[in-house]
């Protein structure tokens, strides 16, 4: 047993060692450039951004509360029909219930027509935090209202 332990012990100071003359005379990998890393995408259909662009850009979109209905078109998954309904604001009450989730509110909102996407409502919740407080109870909600506004409403925030 103690010449197994020994062993292996001897093992792994000889792969360390080799590890570290290897990455010393060798080096490590030059980071590439975002100009670099970019040159092999194709240009067409593409749009490029840092990530903390992406960040800035959700927390505007987030905190101008602005809904699906002023956003890009849908996908198959997501369309609704979101045709006007002569400006009427329609209202609705929530009724939360122990052991619902945030998907089960958002397919409630989308069917009631207070929002277009439950995958995007549901992604806004979770990114925002709201997803993990959710309170039981009865809220009343309508059409004009954005993410934020309902968001807020139906949590402990």
């Amino acid at each position: 047993m103690k010449n197994t332990v020994r062993g292996f012990s001897l093992g792994l100071l000889a792969s360390s060692l080799v590890y570290f003359l290897v990455m010393h005379f060798v080096g490590f990998p030059e980071a590439k450039s975002l100009q670099e890393e970019t040159e092999d995408v194709p240009k067409e259909g593409h749009i490029l951004i840092e990530e903390t662009e992406l960040e800035e850009m959700l927390y505007n979109q987030y905190e101008l509360g602005l809904k699906e209905k002023k956003q890009a078109p849908l996908t198959n998954d997501e369309r609704v029909d979101s045709a006007p309904k002569d400006n009427i604001v329609t209202s609705t009450t929530l009724e939360i219930e122990p052991g619902m989730n945030s998907e089960t509110i958002a397919e409630f909102l989308v069917g009631e027509g207070l929002i277009i996407s439950k995958v995007n409502f549901k992604q806004y919740l979770d990114e925002a935090g709201y997803s993990r407080n959710l309170q039981i109870g009865q809220f009343k909600l309508d059409s004009e209202m954005t993410y934020q506004e309902i968001a807020k409403l139906i949590t402990s925030n």
